[in-house]
């Protein structure tokens, strides 16, 4: 996992070169929830949780990536092309992504737990 210099700047975050935070390099657009909360709750955006760029706060955003796919566009087209197994190929293709989506999960918590951050609700 890394870690790159980060300020809100309203719904998006602005991701920095270093830690000077002069030169912005992209900037990620968020959306709110859409969902309808009659005021209950509010509707976050990620933008939320990264301090905003008129506090002066510096923060940082992590990021990281899995994938399952290695090899899998090659065997995908040995079943559906060759063997005449499209079954087969859709079904690899789900699989990878089941990995790749729990693997995310995994590491999620890892990360979660580290920050001493508590960790998320399961849904009922």
């Amino acid at each position: 996992m890394d870690s790159f210099p980060a300020n809100a700047a309203g719904d998006d975050v602005e991701l920095y070169a270093d830690c000077k935070r002069k030169e912005v390099l992209t900037r990620f657009h968020f959306l709110r929830q859409q969902a309808n909360r009659e005021g209950s709750e509010p509707c976050r955006s990620l933008g939320d949780f990264i301090a905003p760029k008129e506090t002066g706060l510096a923060d940082h955003i992590g990021a990281f990536a899995v994938t399952s796919g290695i090899g899998l566009k090659e065997l995908c087209e040995r079943f559906s092309c060759r063997e005449r197994r499209l079954h087969n190929a859709i079904m690899a293709e789900a699989l990878a992504d089941r990995l790749a989506e729990a693997f995310a999960e995994c590491l999620h918590k890892r990360v979660a737990r580290r920050m001493g951050l508590r960790p998320r609700r399961e849904p009922d």
